[in-house]
């Protein structure tokens, strides 16, 4: 990320939720559920663990990746990640993501250090060797 900083290159995350859909019970899992009961009793409201990952994201100044779907009748942009959803309560949650508070620096930190634990190649898996 310093390199990429250094050089103005904006990181894009795409698959940013695989930790919740394909290592549910993977070293992420803790973490978020904490991170999610505090953000959740800061806003009054519900907040999910794929709404902290998107707040991680986008504080981290990376781009998630937009998909354009259709909708009720209409095609729509959607400004965040949605796994490529048609799932309108889904989509509707992801936008809602602006409305969740700020993660603190040791909450990013804690979702940073509990990550590393665990590397998981999913997509172009057969182009890397890692």
């Amino acid at each position: 990320m310093e390199f990429c900083k250094k050089h103005n290159i904006i990181i894009a995350s795409y698959s940013g939720f695989t930790p919740l859909t394909r290592s549910p019970n993977g070293p992420l899992k803790d973490v978020l559920s904490i991170i999610r009961a505090r953000l959740e009793q800061t806003r009054g409201a519900p907040v999910s663990e794929g709404q902290v990952l998107s707040k991680w994201i986008l504080q981290k100044k990376a781009i998630m990746i937009t998909w354009v779907i259709y909708v009720s009748g209409s095609w729509a942009m959607i400004d965040v990640q949605s796994s490529t959803s048609g799932k309108v309560a889904r989509i509707k949650e992801l936008l809602d993501t602006e409305h969740v508070p700020d993660l603190t620096k040791e909450e990013i930190g804690a979702i940073e250090e509990a990550g590393s634990k665990l590397h998981q190649r999913i997509w172009a898996s057969h182009v890397f060797n890692d």
